[in-house]
């Protein structure tokens, strides 16, 4: 399985600092940003500020996690415009199973048609059946 090509990126490289943005907090991050955090709130997750991941989005030699950055906003966005139109889709179903399924008023069905199976479902029974 091939990784998404936001995945693949040549970090930043910077000087080793003890509170600095490691390639590896620059891979979280993408991750992060991904999977739908907003750029302040992934860079706080990890213990850094918005103003340094900024930095680090602008820096002279910081093309590849750039892009990175773009692709995985724009994932972030796919996913969640298909998660919006899965649960239109599921709200629609269950609104035209609930409200506009078709059969008689409930004031036309007879008592019969209420009790028997063949009935219930359907609003109308077989030719010759029950209801």
């Amino acid at each position: 399985m091939t990784h998404p090509s936001f995945l693949r990126f040549r970090p930043v490289p910077l000087r080793p600092r003890y509170d600095g943005w490691t390639p590896a907090l620059q891979f979280d991050l993408i991750v992060l940003l991904a999977r739908g955090a907003r750029p302040g709130e992934a860079a706080g997750q990890l213990g850094m500020s918005r103003q340094s991941a900024y930095a680090l989005r602008t820096h002279p030699r910081g093309d590849d996690f750039t892009r990175a950055w773009d692709e995985a906003l724009t994932f972030a966005r796919q996913v969640r415009i298909l998660r919006a139109r899965d649960a239109i889709a599921a709200a629609r179903g269950d609104r035209q199973d609930k409200l506009y399924k078709p059969g008689p008023a409930p004031s036309q069905v007879s008592a019969s048609q209420a009790l028997h199976p063949d009935c219930r479902d359907a609003g109308h029974g077989a030719k010759g059946g029950p209801c």
